[in-house]
């Protein structure tokens, strides 16, 4: 199952930084597959509607098995979406575009740092 698959993936953190291409296209495949699913989450959540709205009445277990798989989707939803930023931002930090080597450039009491308006590089 995807939940199972999200569950055995590394965390970011352990990732070296030649996995993090290979994570992030992971992370991709999985989110098409989730968003693939949504379908068939729909599909159940309009079959109860359709019951609901025609007077029906409806157990309790099959309404509690639906909120389940609407938790459980939201949550992998959100668990791919945290994922997915975590990979960027590693991708940004310490992907080949970085500087951070440059830092060992400069000695103490100074440091190196990148401006947020023009990303010009000055020192502290």
């Amino acid at each position: 199952s995807v939940e199972s698959e999200v569950e055995r993936l590394q965390p970011v953190e352990r990732l070296r930084l030649e996995e993090l291409k290979d994570a992030r296209r992971q992370c991709e495949s999985l989110a098409t597959h989730v968003n693939d699913l949504r379908i068939h989450v729909d599909d159940a959540n309009d079959a109860c509607g359709r019951v609901l709205a025609a007077d029906t009445p409806l157990d309790q277990h099959p309404r509690n098995q639906l909120d389940s798989v609407n938790q459980r989707f939201m949550a992998l939803k959100t668990a791919l979406r945290v994922r997915t930023a975590a990979l960027r931002n590693a991708l940004t930090d310490f992907g080949p575009s970085s500087e951070h080597f440059l830092n060992q450039s400069v000695t103490l009491p100074w440091q190196r740092a990148i401006s947020k308006t023009n990303q010009l590089p000055y020192y502290i």
